[in-house]
């Protein structure tokens, strides 16, 4: 079992970890993707991102380099939160 994790940032600047989770590396990433993809949809139904908001590619934060210390701590903090969510 292999688990994806990354960060998305939004258009407002704020940060989100995301994990993806597959039997293969490949299907783990796209896992992840999906999840953003995912809330995305869900953010637009509940009003709190524009009805034309869409998944960009350029905003996937993989690498460390990418954000401050204090926004890796925001990240770190949704992957730990959201294993447990998926270990129940």
């Amino acid at each position: 079992m292999f688990v994806y994790r990354v960060a998305y940032r939004w258009p407002n600047g704020e940060v989100e970890g995301f994990l993806g989770i597959g039997a293969e590396k490949d299907i783990a990433e796209a896992d992840a993707r999906e999840r953003i993809a995912s809330r995305i949809r869900i953010l637009k139904q509940k009003g709190l991102v524009p009805s034309n908001a869409i998944f960009n590619e350029k905003a996937l934060i993989t690498s460390e380099e990418q954000v401050t210390d204090e926004e890796y701590g925001i990240i770190q903090n949704d992957w730990d939160s959201r294993v447990l969510m998926d270990s129940r």
